[in-house]
């Protein structure tokens, strides 16, 4: 405020109001109850509105609130998103991007990013390990890092020997040394002969076809008393030529799978999703992040958005607040008030945005002050601002913040005049 366009601040009144060009401040002058020997009633608790005592001593005060809330309803917009599975109204279930309006439908966008790709997958093809001669090469264990196969080729190999004489089998005997000892000894002598004369107890009696004591086939080749036992040539080698397995001790077989082997290389062939293009160019779609297992991000980044359309409508519900998902909606002028609240020393102050209106009143506990040495009221100092007065009050030891604290202390009180500055007749 300029001091050259206005007038000295006087003491005014309403009537010395000029519009846009009249300066307004308030100045209070505070007071308190005079004298120290105070007389004072009994303590009483009762409304602040109903108080009749002209001074009272102020023990305690207690605010109680009470409100209502002003509800609308709201002009609201639904978005309506783009997307290859269908029309969403959640962003968050629509994955794909575009940085220009996939259709004419969808003017508008959001939910910007500037970490958009195209992505694509490729096919992959059979490379088989290969032969001397270039041809695929056959094997029954893995080659290399070609660890896929397939045509699977099974061989039999075969291998046999021939009978080259005959004998009789050799009998042997099981000895030990006493009736309850159940370690015996193998001979070809009768028991209590032979190297082990002190094994004369014959437990038992078999034939062989080996004639080796220090062999440790005898056992297996156990035959019947009468067998003939037969000698028989080496082995041949393995050999695809047939014998007949039905002959095991002359004829034996095994079989192994052979198999192609092979490794999956890439083909080179790219399929952009979702359109199923082979070239980037022929397809429009961007993601932040892989759309199906395997893609590939085609480079480089770019910013991109989602698309939608809105329709708008108006709700029919009347709520203190925009309802929910809906972020920017509007009230309309259509409200109502809901009831009062119940009286509660809770403070309903909100920061919501909601249109609440409080109302306060205070219960004070007081003493009447009935008689004093002076009986009247001593003003403290001379009209100041708001702000000085409660720092004039404070340091007088009241407890007091506001101008409602004075109002509910019996012991105190304030003067108030209002005082106003015109501009100047050459400044207008």
């Amino acid at each position: 405020m300029s001091e050259s366009k206005f007038d000295p601040m006087v003491e005014g009144s309403l009537d010395d109001i000029l519009t846009d060009s009249t300066y307004i401040e308030f100045r209070f002058l505070p007071e308190m109850i005079s004298g120290d020997n105070q007389s004072l009633g009994p303590v009483e608790e009762m409304w602040k509105s109903d108080i009749k005592y002209s001074s009272y001593k102020t023990l305690s005060t207690t605010a109680y609130y009470r409100y209502r809330d002003k509800l609308f309803t709201w002009n609201v917009s639904n978005k309506y998103y783009y997307s290859i599975n269908g029309e969403k109204t959640n962003p968050n279930d629509v994955k794909e991007y575009y940085t220009s309006q996939p259709s004419s439908k969808y003017p508008f966008s959001d939910s910007k990013t500037t970490e958009a790709y195209k992505w694509y997958t490729t096919t992959s093809k059979k490379e088989y390990a290969l032969d001397a001669n270039g041809a695929k090469a056959f094997s029954s264990k893995q080659i290399d890092d070609y660890i896929y196969y397939d045509n699977p080729y099974k061989i039999t190999a075969y291998r046999s020997r021939t009978v080259t004489g005959t004998y009789q089998p050799y009998k042997y005997y099981m000895c030990s040394d006493s009736e309850t000892n159940s370690r015996v000894v193998l001979q070809q002598k009768p028991c209590g002969e032979s190297l082990n004369p002190t094994f004369t107890v014959e437990r038992g009696v078999f034939y062989s076809c080996v004639n080796d004591l220090n062999s440790d086939s005898i056992y297996g080749n156990k035959v019947p008393e009468g067998t003939t036992c037969k000698k028989y040539s080496g082995w041949t080698a393995w050999s695809t030529a047939a014998c007949d397995t039905s002959q095991s001790d002359i004829c034996e077989s095994q079989t192994k799978i052979f198999y192609n082997w092979y490794k999956l290389v890439d083909s080179g062939d790219k399929t952009y999703y979702p359109s199923g293009s082979s070239t980037a160019s022929g397809e429009k779609a961007y993601y932040t992040s892989a759309p199906v297992n395997g893609a590939v991000n085609e480079q480089p980044k770019v910013t991109a958005y989602k698309w939608y359309y809105t329709v708008n409508k108006t709700t029919s519900e009347y709520t203190a607040v925009a309802p929910s998902g809906y972020a920017s909606a509007t009230r309309t002028e259509d409200y109502k008030w809901t009831d009062w609240s119940s009286w509660s020393t809770n403070n309903p102050k909100t920061s919501d945005g909601r249109v609440r209106n409080i109302e306060t009143k205070y219960k004070i506990k007081l003493q009447q002050i009935l008689s004093d040495n002076s009986g009247g009221w001593t003003a403290i100092g001379s009209y100041v601002t708001e702000e000085e007065m409660i720092r004039i009050l404070k340091e007088k030891g009241y407890n007091v913040e506001s101008l409602d604290d004075i109002n509910n202390n019996g012991e105190i009180r304030y003067q108030v005049k209002m005082y106003i500055r015109n501009k100047k007749e050459s400044a207008k």
